[in-house]
Order: C-alpha cells, then structure tokens, then sequence
C-alpha cells in the first residue's frame, strides 16, 4: 500500500478585518507568516507545507528548501520544476537552500581530521561551502528550464548577524539587490545559514 502523503495549508489573507496585513508583521526581523510555516514544517506527521494568500505582497514567495529536498542531482532538479511552476503562475521567488544533505556533517569531520579544536572563525568559513554549491547548481537547473536566476550569499542578501563565530544571530536584513534582481524577472537563490557582520 502507498503512503498517503499529508499536506499543510497555510490560508492566508492580507487585509484580514481583526488586524490587516498580520501575516507581514515583522516579528525577529521576519514576517509571522515564515514563523508559522517554519513551525508547520517542524511537524513529523506533515509531508509539505503550502502558504495559501490571496495578495501579490504575500505571493512574493519565499521558498525554504532543507538538505533532503537538495540531497542529489535529481532531487535538485525536482526542486527546479516546482520552482518554475511557482514562476509560470506569476509570482516572483526568492529561494532559500541549505547545504545538500550530509555535506555539513562531512565538512566538519574533515575539519576534525585536519585539527581537533578548529577556529569557530575557520569553521564558519568552512560551512559556507555547502550552500554556495547548492545555489549554484540550483541556478543552473533553473537555466536549463529557461527561468532566469541569480545565486546569492548571505552578506550579498545584506543579512547583517552579530559578530559571534558558531553562533550569531541576525541583526539586520537589508536584502542587497534582492528587490531589484526580482523586478527583472530572475528567481533569487540565496544560501541559508549565512550572513555577516560589520
């Protein structure tokens, strides 16, 4: 027998009559609406999760894709078809990848083998690397869907974080050119767990 899968809807609405456009109040410097989806996707029972609106201000989609979802070539590709749907019904994307799935595991016991208390500093450079790979190849598969797209890191987003190596927290989102990129028409992928301080 085939497991059903369960989906999570997210219903949406901007000009709700209680407290409009709640779902974009900032809240830790992000919109309620990604707390809720990220609590939503911490459920083991549920399978996908979908933010259902009914406003182009809350269809800027932002899409977070964990390391399973990116874990090899294809799984990379499915994400790019899922992507370009989301495109071809008119909205403007912004993804946000993780590391494909081991990789960060693999980096830091390849730091360990090299010495056994690496810098934070070090590491913090070291675990860079498996989200630049990720957008690239992301990137990539979207060119090959013809859907227009433009990889970014943490500190090119103008994702501002304490200065505290292993373990910083955001201060600031200043979005770097995010907003223009996505006015030409080019899905943004931006590395997650990054950013920078001043």
């Amino acid at each position: 027998m085939n497991k059903k899968s369960i989906l999570a809807l997210i219903p949406t609405r901007l000009n709700s009559r209680r407290l409009p456009a709640k779902a974009l109040l900032p809240i830790n410097n992000l919109p309620l609406i990604m707390h809720v989806y990220r609590r939503t996707k911490l459920s083991k029972k549920v399978d996908e999760v979908y933010v259902c609106c009914d406003d182009s201000k809350i269809a800027k989609v932002v899409k977070k894709f964990g390391g399973t979802s990116v874990g090899d070539d294809d799984r990379i590709k499915r994400v790019a078809r899922r992507v370009k749907q989301t495109v071809n019904q008119g909205h403007q994307v912004v993804v946000v990848v993780s590391a494909r799935s081991g990789v960060t595991n693999e980096l830091i016991a390849r730091a360990k083998a090299i010495q056994k208390a690496p810098s934070d500093r070090e590491m913090d450079v070291l675990m860079t690397c498996g989200e630049q790979e990720t957008i690239a190849l992301l990137c990539m598969a979207l060119d090959s869907l013809d859907i227009p797209a433009v990889s970014r890191t943490g500190w090119q987003a103008g994702i501002i974080t304490e200065g505290l190596h292993g373990k910083a927290r955001i201060r600031e989102v200043t979005g770097g050119d995010i907003r223009k990129q996505l006015r030409a028409g080019n899905v943004v992928v931006l590395a997650g767990f990054q950013g920078v301080n001043e």
